[in-house]
């Protein structure tokens, strides 16, 4: 299930059940949880996004950012004002491409990354 980031329950989609957003390890990070009467939409109805990896892409801050990438996440690294740009998750090196490399995410799994650690210029898609 794909988890969003949040600042209260309001910002989580409530397309597949209920959600809270507590915080991550006790920090100032939150997370959408799904609530145990959630439900995984099935794999032959979820449709993913159409935007490719470095793409642009819409920070929504309404947990529906990502939604328009096929990775499913939508952000901006290194300093304030850098473009948003599609993103997605990896387990090994192979798993990225070109100038990206597999690193740690900011919720303990991995995302690929610019390998500058900068937002680079988005391909409008």
């Amino acid at each position: 299930m794909c988890l969003d980031r949040c600042g209260d329950p309001s910002g989580c989609l409530a397309t597949a059940g209920t959600f809270t957003c507590p915080s991550v390890g006790g920090g100032a990070d939150r997370l959408c949880a799904p609530s145990a009467a959630t439900r995984c939409t099935p794999g032959n109805v979820y449709s993913r996004g159409t935007r490719k990896l470095g793409d642009c892409c819409t920070a929504t801050h309404d947990a529906n950012a990502g939604l328009e990438c096929e990775g499913g996440m939508c952000s901006s690294f290194g300093k304030a004002g850098n473009r948003y740009i599609c993103h997605q998750a990896c387990s090994k090196p192979s798993d990225c491409p070109g100038n990206y490399m597999c690193a740690l995410g900011p919720y303990d799994f991995k995302i690929c990354v610019p390998e500058s650690g900068e937002s680079p210029t988005c391909r409008e898609p």
